[in-house]
């Protein structure tokens, strides 16, 4: 959490803004490949962490809609066959639309 710290701290933008673009960062490099499943997920567990502090900042909609992606990535959804991947069934559409929805979001 002391890197995210650091990288708001240089970053400029207000709270919620580098929480945004933070997940849209890592959305896209999962997207593209360039992040795996487990890094990806492990980024945005931690930048949700990261958010909630200080208490009295919440983070954004965007940014809740990208960790609610990949958290039901995580584990098998009831009714689901044990063959079926939540990772593909779940978060990677679910990113697909946000992204495409949200291109304000932009880097």
């Amino acid at each position: 959490m002391e890197e995210l710290a650091a990288r708001f701290d240089a970053s400029g933008l207000t709270h919620q803004e580098f929480c945004d673009a933070f997940a849209r960062r890592v959305a896209v490099r999962y997207l593209e490949g360039s992040l795996g499943f487990g890094a990806a997920d492990a980024a945005i567990n931690n930048l949700y962490c990261y958010a909630l502090r200080p208490p009295e900042l919440e983070p954004g909609p965007y940014m809740l809609s990208i960790y609610r992606a990949f958290d039901d990535g995580e584990y098998a959804h009831p009714g689901d066959s044990p063959s079926i991947s939540s990772e593909a069934r779940y978060t990677r559409p679910q990113l697909l639309a946000i992204v495409a929805d949200n291109p304000e979001h932009d880097a």
